[in-house]
């Protein structure tokens, strides 16, 4: 380990101080935990130097070529494709295959001091962490973005010195803190906005010095937090680990409900999936020369490698409640389904207490805690924030219109089958690409125009089956190019040729995925053609 690891080590060390009053030891004794729901990064070894290359996605095909970025010869130059060799999609892949290899320890932009990790963007002192932009001082932790002091985060913006959360936004100084906003000093909280000093509080708005949604004189609230504190750093020390807000829930799901609501989820009445519809076939056309129809036939295709919501039903009605799709393996590795509730429900929930005498009683015990939190104990992993309009079957939205079955979807329009589309328009079954339009299967990208089968590509128009592309018009077949116009397999072509080749094998891909719903080849496998 090198410099990076020791700054951000003496930064957890602080962090440490910071969240629980004390310093608890060496950050990678905690690796284990803290990358519980992270997960560890996969990594590859460079065809060409056997150096270990650390992907920040893992949908990449075994066996498949790899390099690592600063390998890279962006300005190589490759001999182009004779018409024979372009019959259909099966030969340009075989001539190509030599050409076809992916790309890890990625780091772009102003970013230093960076260790095990990938797919970070003007940031400085990352650790063991994928998916990382404008931020510094990040360890075991993805998707991280304009944040600092970071650690078992799982998805997060704007934040600072917090710990084992996931999916925040504006938070300071907290732990084990889920889907929740604006909050400042809070431990063991879900979908609370707002809130300073809280502990153990769920579907909370506004409130301080509380303990199970129940509020308390400060000097009582600091004098129980100060005691919970001291235990969550002695079991730290001890086992280099805590129980989390899920096991929590899980507890609370092993006991009779207390608590009775009205059902008041948001309904699905007067929404139309027609405008999606209409998109999706405009896209079609635009993308590869013929409109679909039918979106939902071709959602096994289109949720390839997309992250996909669970279900459940809602604790108080019979309402489906949505788990946003990246946060599904939070819902699988824990019993929280019979706790669910829709986003209304849960706000009702915010506005019960447990009382100051059970408020007294919490201690770090799980059976202890499950019974004084019984009455609030409720559970949601969505975030649904401003005016949003016709959105169907989605998750944790924000000021969108006319999205379906799409989970984090922000500031867009008519998306579908997609997660975490961001100031986009007209994309169908793709993944945190931002910024884009008229997109099909565009997988962690930015900036694109009519992208198919494309992933980790900037700036481009009229791509398909590219990978690790920036500032390309008209491309297909590219791997780790830059500044190329009508190219295929990184060769420019004459435009003529282009065009003719181009509408081939649009109209095989076309044909293909009206007869199956589907396509056998896609950007994570086509690097394993042999």
């Amino acid at each position: 380990m090198g410099a990076a690891y020791d700054a951000i080590n003496r930064t957890f060390k602080s962090t440490c101080r910071v969240v629980f009053g004390k310093e608890l030891g060496e950050l990678t004794d905690y690796e284990g935990w803290l990358s519980e729901h992270t997960g560890s990064l996969r990594e590859e070894k460079s065809a060409s130097s056997g150096k270990k290359v650390c992907l920040g996605i893992n949908d990449y095909c075994k066996g498949a070529c790899f390099a690592s970025f600063e390998e890279l010869d962006f300005e190589k130059k490759f001999q182009p494709i004779c018409l024979n060799e372009a019959k259909d999609i099966d030969s340009i892949l075989g001539a190509l295959k030599e050409r076809l290899c992916y790309t890890g320890n990625v780091i772009l932009g102003n970013s230093k001091f960076i260790e095990a990790s990938a797919n970070v963007i003007d940031s400085h002192y990352v650790f063991g962490s994928a998916i990382v932009s404008d931020s510094k001082h990040i360890a075991y932790s993805k998707f991280i973005r304009s944040s600092e002091y970071e650690f078992g985060t799982y998805g997060d913006g704007n934040s600072s010195h917090i710990m084992r959360c996931s999916d925040g936004y504006k938070n300071m100084r907290c732990f084990e803190c889920h889907s929740c906003a604006n909050l400042s000093d809070c431990y063991y909280c879900n979908r609370c906005q707002n809130c300073q000093n809280c502990m153990f509080c769920f579907g909370a708005r506004n409130k301080q010095y509380a303990i199970g949604n129940q509020e308390m004189p400060k000097e009582k609230y600091l004098a129980i937090k100060a005691r919970l504190l001291s235990e969550m750093a002695l079991k730290l020390e001890k086992g280099k680990s805590i129980f989390s807000l899920f096991d929590i829930v899980q507890s609370c799901s092993d006991l009779p409900m207390e608590t009775k609501l009205e059902g008041t989820g948001q309904k699905q009445e007067g929404k139309s999936t027609l405008p999606i519809e209409k998109a999706f076939s405009r896209t079609s056309s635009l993308l590869l020369g013929r409109e679909l129809s039918g979106i939902d036939s071709y959602s096994k295709f289109l949720l390839k490698h997309v992250y996909v919501d669970m279900a459940a039903k809602s604790a108080f009605s019979n309402q489906q409640v949505l788990f946003t799709g990246y946060l599904a393996p939070i819902f699988k590795s824990y019993n929280v389904k019979d706790r669910a509730a829709t986003e209304g429900e849960l706000e009702k929930v915010g506005k019960l207490a447990i009382g100051t005498e059970k408020a007294e009683s919490v201690s770090l015990d799980l059976g202890v805690l499950a019974n004084v939190l019984n009455r609030v104990c409720f559970i949601s992993l969505d975030n649904q924030v401003g005016e949003n309009i016709n959105l169907i079957d989605c998750s944790n939205y924000h000021y969108s219109e006319s999205c379906y079955k799409a989970s984090a979807v922000v500031y867009s329009k008519k998306c579908a089958y997609s997660w975490w589309a961001r100031h986009s328009e007209n994309m169908f079954g793709s993944c945190a690409t931002w910024e884009s339009s008229f997109c099909m299967r565009a997988f962690y990208s930015n900036r694109l125009t009519r992208a198919f089968e494309v992933d980790s590509c900037e700036k481009s128009s009229d791509i398909y089956f590219s990978h690790n592309c920036e500032n390309m018009q008209d491309a297909m077949f590219c791997f780790n190019a830059k500044n190329l116009k009508r190219a295929i397999g990184n060769a420019p072509i004459e435009p003529s040729k282009y065009s003719q080749i181009k509408k081939s094998l649009l109209s095989q891909i076309a044909g293909e995925l009206e007869r199956k719903k589907d396509v056998s080849l896609d950007i994570y496998n086509i690097g394993c053609y042999r």
